[in-house]
């Protein structure tokens, strides 16, 4: 074993990555070494997207395919345990989705500079405000 796949196999995540693969897969957990490769485990693609979506719904993460693969990101277990668990160490970037820990409130009513349509026939413009209780039933009426 290398030192690059003992550090892989001694990451406390790549145990849950590899239950994940194993049911997706339904591949028996003791046959999933970083060696093996997908194609002797007789992976099919479609188990393998499964796979990469259970685990980028676990972590919350996108996986970013390798281009320079063109479809081929992971020949073998290690591949894909080193793929994800660098996507899971790098740093999230506005395109990586997010989950907010509380609903976020705004601090202030915020005021609009021009019309804003309500639907096809009703607006509002910026003299007008409406609270949570009042509506507009037709065009040109005034808020209840």
């Amino acid at each position: 074993m290398t030192t690059d796949t003992a550090a892989i196999m001694q990451d406390p995540r790549t145990q849950e990555i590899l239950d994940i693969v194993a049911k997706e897969t339904n591949v028996p957990r003791e046959k999933l070494v970083p060696e093996a490769t997908i194609e002797e485990l007789g992976i099919a693609s479609l188990d393998m997207v499964q796979t990469i979506f259970a685990i980028e719904s676990k972590y919350n993460i996108e996986i970013p395919v390798v281009e320079e693969r063109q479809g081929a990101e992971f020949t073998t277990v290690g591949g894909l345990l080193a793929h994800v668990l660098q996507t899971l160490d790098k740093p999230q970037t506005q395109d990586t989705p997010q989950t907010l820990d509380k609903p976020q409130t705004l601090d202030k009513p915020q005021t609009l500079d021009k019309p804003q349509t309500l639907d096809k026939s009703q607006t509002l413009d910026k003299s007008q405000t409406l609270d949570k209780s009042q509506t507009l039933d037709k065009p040109g009426a005034e808020p209840a």
